[in-house]
């Protein structure tokens, strides 16, 4: 199944970043850009941190166990600076879909978060990374990852203020990542809609991160990952008065996206039904092979499956590589909010025949639209292409030659998700040559739309 394959084409990519890990230890990288250059916003600019600093492993004095490695104290969201920062006059909206916006973006880290997911008895303990509109021009550079991560198109402040003219009440995007990955692996996409004046929330899903299991799919997060995005939409309903964030959030416009096993994240959270009773009788035929018949391993769990995992809370979707349509099947038609479907035609990992085209012919609604990249690979969808493209696993699902330059995809993806949720949620359609056309003014991009009288009831 095209999960498996997800997972075990990471396999090679994550033993390769370990051995890198471990040789970073051993000394820094001579070519580094100081950190004092990277304030020029004229440019692209390229901020390399050093992954030579050493990994504090000992065990946390609360919990006794292990630190997560990539559990740094870099954009914590206890030790916030409050400068001063000077509030730059904002141009008039609406703000072009086709460059960063205005602000620039801050970073933060929330950890420690807690909550009992339906299907568990035990508490589950996630974190997240946080990004958000700024002005700060100055401060410290934010970090992704021990500095894996830490090449951007322009820098990025960690515990920067959030800036006091972003709007009385800031959009919301969350984030869910791929399989065994990362909070940050999808920056382009999360920066740039900090800098449009969104506040991006991107947890760790515990259990199938890049420190929990290297290169395997974990399946069983099936269930699991969805929860973890309704509990920070319940979080942000409750946030203590000290927060930064507190009463500058607009929860009645929430939007979720995520790359691959984020994907099927997405769709599930968006209200997709799953289809149990189908899949327990092909898993038990032997018509479905491979681990998508371990989610039905405890009668709990395909309770959980059976209710759903839909939110209502959240308006918008935007799925992009994803997994599952033999777990969702005809239970997509239930998919009732506007969903941006993100495919790419070269994707091997969860390829179109596969996933993406199922995917597409099941949802049901005018609402809906597609783009699929004539030359996009399964990473195209993410910053991986940026770093670790050099490797095989990588290179071959989105970035050697004849796929599209990573950069091109990024203004692609980013420039239709902000014209898509800003239709959808504020009826702005200042960009009609995105939204309701099947010619694409970018090269190599086809959309697909829904005739007017495709819909399914709610």
């Amino acid at each position: 199944m095209a999960l498996d394959r997800v997972g075990y084409r990471w396999a090679g990519a994550w033993l390769f970043l370990g051995l890198t890990l471990a040789l970073g230890a051993c000394g820094g990288d001579d070519n580094q850009a100081p950190q004092s250059d990277v304030h020029d916003d004229d440019v692209r600019e390229e901020v390399h941190e050093d992954v030579s600093d050493e990994v504090d492993t000992t065990p946390d004095p609360d919990t006794g166990e292990d630190v997560d490695p990539s559990d740094t104290d870099e954009g914590d969201v206890s030790d916030v600076e409050e400068e001063e920062v000077v509030e730059l006059e904002l141009p008039p909206r609406p703000w072009s879909v086709y460059a960063s916006g205005p602000f620039r973006s801050g970073f933060r880290i929330e950890r420690g978060h807690t909550y009992i997911p339906r299907g568990d008895e035990e508490e589950r303990r996630i974190r997240f990374s946080m990004w958000y509109p700024t002005h700060a021009r100055s401060g410290e550079i934010a970090r992704y990852v021990n500095s894996l991560l830490a090449q951007r198109n322009r820098p990025v402040h960690a515990n920067a203020p959030l800036a006091r003219n972003a709007g009385d009440r800031l959009p919301v995007l969350i984030f869910s990542h791929g399989n065994s990955s990362l909070a940050e692996q999808s920056f382009f996409m999360t920066e740039f809609f900090a800098t449009h004046g969104w506040v991006v929330i991107s947890p760790d899903h515990t259990g199938n991160t890049f420190f929990d299991n290297q290169g395997a799919i974990n399946i069983e997060a099936a269930y699991v990952r969805p929860q973890d995005l309704s509990y920070i939409i319940d979080y942000l309903e409750t946030l203590p008065e000290d927060h930064f964030l507190y009463g500058r959030l607009d929860l009645d416009s929430i939007v979720v996206s995520g790359h691959s096993f984020g994907g099927f994240t997405t769709l599930a959270i968006g209200g997709g039904e799953f289809a149990v009773e189908e899949l327990t009788e092909d898993c038990g035929t032997g018509a479905v092979t491979g681990r998508y018949c371990t989610i039905l391993g405890s009668p709990q769990i395909v309770e959980v499956f059976r209710e759903g995992l839909g939110d209502p809370r959240v308006r918008v979707a935007i799925p992009q590589t994803p997994a599952g349509a033999q777990v969702f099947r005809e239970g997509l038609e239930a998919l009732q909010i506007p969903t941006l479907l993100m495919t790419g035609a070269l994707d091997r990992s969860t390829s179109n025949a596969e996933e993406g085209d199922p995917i597409w012919n099941y949802m049901r609604g005018s609402q809906h639209m597609r783009l699929d990249l004539e030359r996009g690979g399964h990473f195209t969808f993410s910053n991986m292409c940026d770093f670790f493209g050099f490797t095989e696993q990588i290179a071959d699902d989105g970035c050697s030659e004849g796929f599209i330059p990573a950069t091109e995809a990024y203004d692609i993806i980013n420039a239709y998700a902000m014209a898509f949720v800003r239709l959808h949620l504020f009826g702005d359609d200042a960009y009609p040559e995105l939204l309701y056309n099947d010619e694409s003014p970018f090269e190599g991009v086809r959309i697909s739309l829904k005739p007017e009288d495709d819909v399914t009831e709610p």
